[in-house]
């Protein structure tokens, strides 16, 4: 589960960000003498209370944000990845039915003029491997 996480190191950033956003300041944005877009905080919590910012004014280029959300991001879909496969996948009968949409060649639901979906019966398992899953079977 570890390697599912990735690296961590984006975490406390971002949260102490949050936090000062949604509780105390407001953020702005900046640029530097190079032309560089900035994101500021002022920080108005307690000093024992920052520990990744301690400046009064917290400011970092915008691109170290991103690349900190990003990471982020990255990180909670290799985590719902590592629980669907360790965790849903092994408890659904791979065997059962049910009914699907039918998907023309440019992945669009093929409807009737009626306003109806033309609908298939698939397995779990075939479902999941048109998905991209690697299932046994």
């Amino acid at each position: 589960m570890a390697v599912a996480l990735g690296d961590l190191q984006w975490y406390r950033k971002v949260r102490e960000l949050r936090t000062e956003w949604v509780h105390f300041s407001s953020i702005f944005i900046t640029e530097d003498a190079k032309g560089t877009t900035e994101l500021g905080v002022r920080a108005f919590r307690r000093p024992s209370d920052k520990t990744e910012f301690q400046a009064p004014i917290f400011i970092c280029p915008v691109t170290d944000f991103i690349s900190w959300v990003e990471c982020a991001l990255t990180t909670l879909d290799s985590f719902a990845g590592y629980l669907l496969e360790a965790f849903v996948i092994p408890s659904l009968s791979l065997d059962d039915t049910f009914f699907a949409p039918t998907y023309d060649d440019s992945g669009f639901p093929i409807m009737r003029a009626d306003h109806t979906f033309v609908v298939q019966t698939i397995s779990v398992r075939e479902y999941l491997r048109r998905g991209g899953f690697a299932v046994e079977g």
